[in-house]
């Protein structure tokens, strides 16, 4: 069963195993992952062996040599993206505004030669 969760400032993250039948149920295990484990961005897995709670009462539970295993997988959230840090100029001057050239054609003018044009007459 998928579950989202907070795990806040914890350093560990206790399981515990129930049976559910008719009844009353029965604890039959714990287990624990740590925290240090974690892996940013990735989804993980990881088998766990049950252990008796500390101080159990049930002997069954208390004395068996084994309890099974737990496996989980785990989706850990990515961190923040990181933002940008604000820049600041300490002087005017170094903000050079960008400079566009805009070319339009030229309108067509009669160009008047600079020496007059001489004829030769024969």
């Amino acid at each position: 069963k998928s579950k989202d969760m907070a795990w806040g400032n914890d350093k560990h993250f206790k399981f515990e195993v129930w049976d559910s039948d008719v009844g009353n149920d029965e604890f039959l295990g714990e287990a624990t992952l740590s925290l240090s484990a974690k892996k940013p961005g990735a989804t993980t897995t990881h088998s766990m062996q049950l252990r008796p709670r500390v101080n159990e009462k049930e002997s069954a539970i208390r004395d068996a040599k084994s309890l099974g295993s737990l496996e989980v997988t785990v989706t850990w959230p990515s961190p923040p993206a990181p933002t940008a840090a604000p820049v600041t100029l300490d002087k005017a001057k170094e903000a050079k505004p960008a400079t566009t050239t805009t070319c339009t054609p030229a309108a067509a003018t009669p160009v008047t030669p600079a020496v007059p044009a001489t004829s030769s007459r024969g």
